[in-house]
């Protein structure tokens, strides 16, 4: 779990509250599984901060776990097989 200062208090616009919403959502859905559900999440993430690195790392694996979905006593960690 990761956490990012979005701003201060009162100082984060709409467009930036939805995007942590989503991503946040995404996030809960990866962990639990649901891994096409999150990818919509992220899709609309993607849609309000496009340069953003970790949606574009979550979708990544969030696609790769659909083609190929981890064994069932998967707690969320995924190994790193190169430095990125």
């Amino acid at each position: 779990v990761f956490y990012e200062l979005l701003g201060p208090v009162g100082g984060v616009d709409a467009q930036r509250e939805a995007f942590a919403a989503l991503y946040a959502d995404a996030f809960e859905q990866y962990r639990a599984r649901n891994f096409k559900v999150a990818l919509d999440r992220l899709r609309g993430a993607a849609a309000l901060e496009p340069d953003d690195r970790s949606t574009e790392i979550l979708t990544e694996r969030c696609r790769a776990l659909i083609d190929d979905p981890p064994p069932a006593d998967w707690n969320g960690v995924v190994k790193l097989t190169q430095k990125g």
